[in-house]
This record gives structure tokens, C-alpha cells and sequence, in this order.
């Protein structure tokens, strides 16, 4: 056996003294990095905790006044004025406000319940947060006619029952078809992204077969800005919404009274709350600035009180 000369001993230990330098120094990166992102997620949460303040059910009538929400027939949001801080959900026991958007569990009581006479596939892009879509909330209320598919892998459909609503050049508005073929319908796809990301969901083979029909009447007044979007891109809630409206004009050969109107429930609220924010809450003296006029002007009365 080979003796190990100074030298080599020398340079082992030096190595060794370097590993260990490099291990420690790794250490104090990663505790800095945790550290780091442990103080952002505390700041963020600080933000969030203190970023609204709820309206009142007599600020909530006054913020939707101007919108098409006003004149619509909805549950009390008395439930929703009444939860201070966040709720436990009991499944998954993340603390959610009104709802858990992963477990679609309602945390609110006396939450609306409707029953759809057609069912809504959502296809919803999986690389988007379930937090920041208006349709988790369909879930909510019309939980037994409401599957939501987070995944850009699509299966077939049953394509003499099923039709996608989606504003492409071929789609027919729903008014215009006739009662007997509405009456075949059983399904209605939705696509929940980005108005950018959408064409991953319409070149899929499965969804490019389906039938397509449109809203062309109504104007959004949803809250996210999204560029290159007009006010004719509705929300994925409202596309829902207006579609049960029509669907029901058409079947019941009747003026529409309200009785799908409390899909929009949580987004009404959701709209006066950002209405209240920006003209009595912490925003006040701010401008919603993604949204040119998005804000109705201050009333007399609001203007006193800022004043006084």
C-alpha cells in the first residue's frame, strides 16, 4: 500500500475545508432566501388583511345603481355583510372569505342554491389562479349542475347535446335559435382564461367540433382589465348568466323574471365592494386606473364626507 505524502493530506484537508465553506455558505443563502420570502409573504398578507372594507346593505344597492345589476332580483347579501375576517374550510382548512374556490365549499350561511335546466362544463386554464375566476362561484350556487374541468387535456362530448358558448365569427346568438332545437341542449361548454390563452382550448380537436352560440347584447362591467379586450368580452359568470336569461326568454316564449339572477350573487357583491373601496374605503382618494371611468363618480353626499 502506497504511503499518502504530506502534500496530498495538505490538499484533502483543503478541499474538505472548501466543501464545508461552500455547504455553509449554501446554508446562509437558503436561510436569507427563506427569510426573505417569509417577510414578503407577511407583507403581502398584511395588505390583504387590510386592502378592503365592506359595504353596508345600504351601500351595496347604491354601488350597483348605474349597472345592469340594479334592477336584478338577488338573495340577501345580508350573509355576506354579517362575516368579519376570514373562515376555516373544513376541508382542505385553508382560510377562505365567503367560499373555498379549491374545495368549492360555501363558508357564508344561507348561501342562494339554484336548479339549472341544462348543465355547464367550465374548461378552465389550469395555469390560471382558482382565486381570481369569476365562475368558481357558479359552483357555489348551482353546485349540481356545474363541473369545472382545470386541465387543457379535453374529452369528447355528446355533440347533438352539447354546444360551446363562445364569441367566435360562426357562433349564433342564443335568441335566435328555434325553441326546438334549444330543447336539445343539455350541456353548455365555457372557456375560463385569459382572452390570450384561449386558443389553446379552441385548436383542441374535441372542443372545435361543438356547435358555437354567442351573447352579442350585453356589455361586461367586470373588474379585470385584460388588453386588447372591448366591454363586449364578457366574464365567464356573466357569459353564464346572460345564456340562462335568453335560454329562458326562448323556452318560456315569456319576458324573463329573475329566477337565474342570483348566479350573479357574489359578483354583484364583489362590484360594490370594489365601487365602495375606490369612493369610501381605503382607496378613496385613488383612481381605478386600469379601467378608464370603471368608477362611478362621487356623489354629493360622498364628497361632504370627504371633505368634512
Amino acid at each position: 500500500m502506497e504511503k499518502i505524502s504530506e502534500k496530498e493530506k495538505k490538499r484533502d484537508l483543503k478541499e474538505e475545508d472548501k466543501k464545508e465553506e461552500v455547504s455553509k455558505q449554501e446554508e446562509v443563502r437558503t436561510k436569507r432566501r427563506r427569510s426573505k420570502s417569509k417577510k414578503r409573504r407577511e407583507k403581502k398578507h398584511v395588505r390583504t388583511e387590510k386592502c378592503t372594507i365592506p359595504p353596508t346593505l345600504e351601500e351595496i344597492d347604491e354601488r350597483i345603481k348605474g349597472s345592469y345589476l340594479e334592477t336584478m332580483n338577488f338573495a340577501s347579501f345580508k350573509p355576506l355583510t354579517e362575516i368579519e375576517g376570514r373562515i376555516q374550510c373544513p376541508k382542505c382548512k385553508s382560510n377562505r372569505k365567503f367560499y373555498c374556490y379549491a374545495c368549492y365549499v360555501p363558508l357564508a350561511r344561507d348561501v342562494p342554491q339554484l336548479k339549472l335546466p341544462v348543465n355547464f362544463t367550465v374548461l378552465k386554464h389550469p395555469g390560471e389562479k382558482m382565486g381570481k375566476s369569476s365562475i368558481i362561484a357558479s359552483k357555489i350556487i348551482a353546485p349540481d349542475n356545474v363541473t369545472i374541468h382545470n386541465s387543457l387535456e379535453i374529452s369528447e362530448f355528446d355533440y347533438d347535446s352539447t354546444i360551446l358558448l363562445f364569441p367566435k365569427e360562426d357562433s349564433v346568438p342564443i335568441t335566435s335559435m328555434p325553441k326546438e332545437t334549444l330543447e336539445s341542449v343539455k350541456n353548455v361548454v365555457l372557456i375560463d382564461s385569459t382572452w390570450l390563452q384561449v386558443n389553446k382550448f379552441l385548436q383542441n380537436e374535441n372542443v372545435s367540433k361543438l356547435k358555437t352560440v354567442v351573447i352579442n347584447t350585453e356589455k361586461t362591467i367586470f373588474w379585470r382589465y385584460q388588453r386588447g379586450v372591448t366591454d363586449k368580452n364578457l366574464s365567464t359568470i356573466e357569459a353564464m348568466y346572460f345564456f340562462m336569461r335568453d335560454y329562458d326568454k326562448v323556452m318560456s316564449e315569456k319576458d324573463y323574471d329573475g329566477k337565474y339572477d342570483n348566479l350573479l350573487y357574489f359578483y354583484a357583491y364583489t362590484y360594490a365592494l370594489i365601487q365602495n373601496e375606490y369612493k369610501k374605503g381605503l382607496k378613496k382618494d385613488k383612481e381605478f386606473k386600469t379601467i378608464k371611468g370603471y368608477v362611478k363618480e362621487k356623489s354629493e353626499e360622498d364628497n361632504k364626507e370627504g371633505s368634512g
